[in-house]
């Protein structure tokens, strides 16, 4: 019992010190890439008090997912964003119309941020899944 807490209390506080270095980081050098700033200015969507929830839960594995998931989310979509979103703008040509032009100026940091954590929270979920049937199984 006195393990499990101890191993509780170490991954809220190693989930809380990644998502608020994240958080710092991004809003004092980090505030001009646009993806770092959104996730800043909208506290990650919740993302944190998911992982934390999971963590009370004894859903720690999913809630290291998530929290990598964020981590990685991030950086891809900062990356990758800005490359589609140059490619994209390559594509405007005067002429076109307004709504064409502001789609083609959208970054998709955001999207690829999101399906990153969506990715990793399965991730998560089907390693949980699997490690328990073969503790299930073996015992």
């Amino acid at each position: 019992m006195i393990a499990i807490r101890k191993h509780k209390t170490y991954s809220l506080i190693t989930t809380i010190v990644i998502f608020f270095a994240l958080y710092f980081v991004s809003k004092i050098y980090l505030q001009d890439m646009y993806l770092f700033e959104w996730t800043q200015r909208h506290y990650y969507l919740g993302m944190w008090i998911i992982a934390i929830g999971l963590i009370l839960g004894n859903r720690i594995l999913i809630s290291f997912s998530i929290s990598v998931g964020n981590f990685v989310g991030i950086l891809l979509g900062q990356y990758v964003g800005d490359w589609i979103k140059e490619l994209t703008m390559s594509q405007i040509v005067s002429g076109m119309d307004p709504e064409t032009v502001y789609q083609l100026q959208h970054h998709p940091g955001v999207e690829i941020w999101l399906l990153t954590i969506g990715i990793f929270f399965l991730i998560g979920a089907i390693t949980t899944l699997i490690w328990k049937r073969k503790i299930t199984s073996t015992s």
